[in-house]
């Protein structure tokens, strides 16, 4: 079992199980809350990617890790960032709204906003270029299409919902955690080289990510509960689709390294929120 091979499949688990859990009502808070929608949005869309052109500039990183790190910026959060929003008692509606508009988005955006900027961190125009219409049509395929079945599933099968949608997720990020495991084995020799610039550089990312999400949120005048799912909307990355354009689209696993390093230490971060929450809860209910 290669990489390249389990990877369709990861992505379209991942984004079903996320379909199971969506309803009309998630894309409705798009009228009900635009503020928060819009400042999340701009936070991943637009800050993202600068964070991320920051971090391989400060830590000198080249042209093809840069490419790495910027395309892995590109990719909207999936359904890990609605888990924790839900268990660090965050905005969950939010969250999943938002997850759902920058899914919709991001089919677009991706392939566009990356051939746009990738020569901004040293690549030749022509070594990584995104085709758009196939790119656009693989990852509709691959993020969209699950996710519109995942809802069909959730509607005539209510009863099941819960049972599926939980069984789902579990498969999805059982697959990506061997997912992560056969990248780091198939390019072991390229990450751990690389890894000393690499490294650092996808952690300042994420925690970077983070803090720039939940400053916005604050910044902007958004409650408590929102802010914290700015935290984890901006700042955590769906590194499964990053992992497919680069094996897959791009055919260059190096570019794969970035997401590879930058996945465990999003679940670390993601899992220091609501563990903060726990322990934060408990302390109140001692005093």
């Amino acid at each position: 079992m290669t990489p390249s091979t389990l990877l369709p499949f990861c992505l379209m688990i991942i984004m079903f199980a996320m379909g199971l859990g969506l309803g009309v009502k998630d894309f409705k808070r798009v009228i009900e809350m635009p503020k928060a929608i819009t400042i999340g949005l701009a936070g991943q869309l637009i800050l993202l990617p600068l964070i991320a052109m920051a971090c391989a500039l400060a830590y000198n990183l080249s042209p093809t890790m840069s490419a790495g790190l910027l395309l892995l910026s590109l990719c909207p959060g999936g359904i890990t960032s609605n888990l924790v929003a839900k268990l660090a008692k965050a905005d969950e509606a939010l969250s999943v709204s938002l997850t759902v508009i920058s899914s919709l988005i991001g089919v677009f955006s991706v392939p566009l906003l990356f051939n746009f900027l990738v020569t901004s961190v040293g690549v030749e125009a022509t070594q990584f270029v995104l085709p758009l219409l196939d790119t656009i049509k693989r990852i509709f395929t691959l993020t969209l299409l699950p996710v519109g079945t995942g809802m069909l599933v959730a509607h005539y099968a209510g009863a099941y919902r819960e049972n599926l949608e939980r069984w789902f997720i579990r498969a999805g990020t059982t697959i990506l955690i061997i997912l992560v495991v056969l990248i780091w084995y198939d390019q072991y020799d390229m990450i751990t080289t690389s890894f000393a610039s690499v490294g650092p550089a996808a952690i300042s990312l994420n925690i970077l990510s983070m803090l720039a999400g939940a400053g916005l949120g604050m910044l902007l005048g958004l409650n408590s509960r929102q802010t914290k799912t700015m935290c984890l909307e901006v700042g955590l990355q769906n590194s499964t689709l990053a992992f497919f354009i680069a094996y897959s689209l791009l055919d260059s696993p190096e570019l794969a390294i970035a997401a590879a390093c930058y996945s465990p230490v999003m679940f670390m971060t993601a899992l220091s929120i609501p563990t903060f929450q726990r322990f934060k809860n408990r302390a109140s209910a001692i005093a």
